[in-house]
């Protein structure tokens, strides 16, 4: 994660240091002001924001350097993230599979997944043609036509209608 800016980034001093390391063209360009006002802030003779401070100090090699060692230290964080996952992942399958090895009695509710069996689209596709599973996850009725209503009218109820 980048840091916050610098707090003590301020001042002509600051902003002749980073001019005379990202050169004069260049800094320039990363400002976007006219020379003339650029000339200004060098002269002295208006104060030199601190915002175009900043923008300079991001652009030069110690702005960079922060940067890059914030993107590298992010980047190991996330690598160590992905191999604990992926190390807790591996070990909660391996006791889901123990689980399912030591239950099965066939209940009610039993399994709709072997292990090593991608769970995500296979799953799903199952419940929405509405298998059922039976006692050792082997499909027992296959999945139905979707019910289609006829265009009936319906009756018509004379309410009114006298009794006999």
């Amino acid at each position: 994660m980048v840091r916050d800016a610098p707090s003590q980034m301020w001042g002509i001093e600051a902003f002749r240091r980073l001019v005379d390391d990202v050169g004069e063209p260049r800094a320039l360009e990363v400002l976007g002001v006219p020379a003339r006002t650029f000339r200004l802030w060098l002269d002295q003779t208006v104060p030199v924001p601190r915002c175009a401070v900043l923008a300079l100090y991001w652009s030069s090699r110690w702005g960079q350097s922060q940067i890059d060692a914030d993107h590298a230290n992010l980047e190991a964080q996330l690598r160590a993230l992905v191999t604990a996952l992926t190390e807790q992942n591996r070990e909660l399958r391996a006791q889901v599979a123990e689980l399912m090895k030591a239950s099965s009695d066939g209940c009610a509710n039993d399994r709709f997944y072997t292990p090593g069996e991608p769970t995500g689209s296979l799953a799903k596709a199952r419940i929405r043609a509405k298998w059922k599973a039976g006692a050792q996850g082997v499909e027992l009725v296959e999945p139905r036509a979707p019910h289609v209503r006829t265009s009936r009218r319906p009756r018509r109820v004379n309410r009114w209608m006298p009794l006999r």
